[in-house]
């Protein structure tokens, strides 16, 4: 099989025998998770990475006969930050591939430092931008593969709330500030 690794996506080569000239009824499926080939032939096979799938074996069956399974590892794969800068504790969107359905002992950091997921999919993650964060990549790591690093920019929270208010009383208004 190559690659051995990708992105959701990618499409991979499976060499071997007994395939059949045409796929008909016949699955790939990584780590369980159904792909739709490519292309078929009784001694290759060309698959793309499906977007749920997993580290895991890649199997083909045939009739009723499965294959033995191929190890392939997804890695994860950030395509966008929403939005790419904000103060600690602002909310964040990774959109991307290859996460896996629950978090489990994935991990999130922004710059080095672990943030605290409070949505996980196998295509979007959200989660705060942790304390002690600086401006640098943010990286998902699954099953002890990294993603791709994004840049995200840590802005400083602001020193005062602004808040423009009406004093009825006096039909007046103001400009108040608090430190």
């Amino acid at each position: 099989m190559s690659p051995t690794s990708g992105n959701v996506g990618t499409s991979v080569t499976i060499s071997g025998s007994g395939f059949g000239s045409t796929q008909g009824t016949s699955t790939v499926k990584f780590n369980g998770v159904t792909s739709t080939p490519t292309s078929w032939s009784s001694s290759k096979i060309v698959a793309p990475v499906p977007g749920a799938a997993t580290t895991g074996n890649v199997v083909v069956t045939v009739g009723s006969s499965a294959s033995n399974g191929v190890q392939f590892t997804v890695t994860p794969n950030i395509s966008s930050l929403a939005p790419n800068s904000g103060a600690v504790g602002a909310s964040i969107t990774i959109s991307g591939s290859g996460f896996g359905s629950t978090q489990g002992t994935s991990t999130i950091k922004f710059n080095g430092t672990t943030a605290t997921p409070t949505s996980w999919s196998a295509a979007s993650i959200v989660a705060p931008v942790p304390s002690g964060a600086a401006t640098g990549n943010v990286v998902v790591t699954v099953n002890n593969v990294a993603s791709n690093g994004v840049s995200f920019t840590v802005v400083p929270a602001p020193k005062y709330q602004q808040c423009v208010a009406h004093d009825w009383r006096g039909g007046r208004f103001g400009d108040y500030r608090w430190k």
